[in-house]
């Protein structure tokens, strides 16, 4: 209805990606966390390091 496809927990050969939003020429990945209070930055810092492998550049 809004004009974009969804994709969730998409298998690659490295693990999984949480979800994968399309929409014409862009594309947004998602990593999706949940943190207790106070714990945002080393989430972020996990999620940042699951990218930077499924993509290969570290």
């Amino acid at each position: 209805m809004l004009g974009f496809h969804v994709d969730a927990e998409i298998s690659t050969t490295k693990g999984r990606i949480d979800a994968v939003w399309t929409w014409e020429d862009r594309t947004v990945i998602a990593e999706v966390k949940y943190a207790s209070k106070g714990a945002l930055k080393t989430l972020f810092d996990t999620a940042l390091t699951q990218f930077r492998e499924e993509l290969g550049s570290e």
